[in-house]
């Protein structure tokens, strides 16, 4: 069976179209239609997507006289709240969190009913960071310092910045070979700091070997490490240096607490 692949627009009527997508764009950060097709056009996270037709007589949203309510996934919602706050725009935020998530509720200039939804648990949404960090390593005392173990020891301090705004201290153990090209090593980081906006902490694992030039490298979230708004996380990190510029890429999932 052909399936869709996904939604690939929303259209309905509206009283003053430009100033009604000018406000989509100004308090939710949705790209207005492309003017031609040269332009593009605003792209969603890959995530959960719910289609449910509901009775006609259902309380759920709105005045019976509206037939559909727009639900969009956003990755902070309480960011997002304070946002349209600001803004002077009213909500009305539901208290409890159930399984799959939080949600809020408003209306746009035109009364049209949205639904604003930060998923948690299986539904949560997988999410990239992006920026670059500056690092500084130096020497430790190894537990083993003989000169054939060629084992040494550092201490790690960085700091990240763009998407994940935060400061590292860890400590990396390091071995090297008769063979030019070829070591290893492995590292512990705690990093503090905020992640989209959201405060906390978490630990990164490194663990990484070179075999003659060839580099393979693996940094994950340390299962139950993070603490904070960043409570449940999960992911990877990526790491790529260009002209001694150290830049990463950080693919996550806040999963919230079992």
């Amino acid at each position: 069976m052909e399936r869709a692949d996904g939604i690939g627009g929303l259209f309905f009527r509206s009283r003053a179209p430009e100033m009604l997508a000018l406000w989509y764009r100004q308090h939710l950060g949705i790209d207005l239609a492309p003017g031609d097709y040269q332009q593009a056009v605003w792209q969603q996270s890959a995530g959960p997507t719910v289609l449910a037709p509901l009775p006609a007589d259902t309380a759920y949203f709105g005045a019976p006289s509206q037939a559909w309510m727009v639900n969009f996934r956003v990755r902070n919602l309480d960011a997002m709240l304070a946002q349209l706050r600001a803004a002077g725009i009213g909500f009305e935020a539901d208290p409890q969190a159930i399984p799959n998530g939080r949600f809020a509720r408003l209306h746009d200039p035109e009364g049209n009913p949205i639904e604003l939804w930060e998923p948690t648990g299986r539904d949560a949404l997988v999410a990239r960071a992006s920026g670059s960090f500056e690092v500084k390593l130096a020497p430790l005392q190894p537990y083993n310092a003989a000169a054939e173990a060629r084992i040494a020891r550092q201490a790690i301090d960085k700091q990240f910045r763009g998407d994940l705004e935060a400061s590292s201290k860890g400590e990396m153990i390091s071995a090297g070979t008769n063979v030019p090209g070829s070591a290893g090593y492995v590292a512990i980081e705690q990093v503090i700091g905020s992640l989209h906006g959201r405060a906390g902490s978490f630990v990164l694992q490194h663990n990484a070997t070179m075999l003659r030039g060839a580099p393979q490298l693996n940094i994950v979230v340390v299962p139950d490490s993070a603490g904070g708004a960043l409570t449940g996380l999960a992911g990877s990190m990526a790491i790529v240096i260009d002209g001694g510029r150290h830049s990463y890429e950080f693919t996550y999932r806040l999963a919230g607490t079992p």
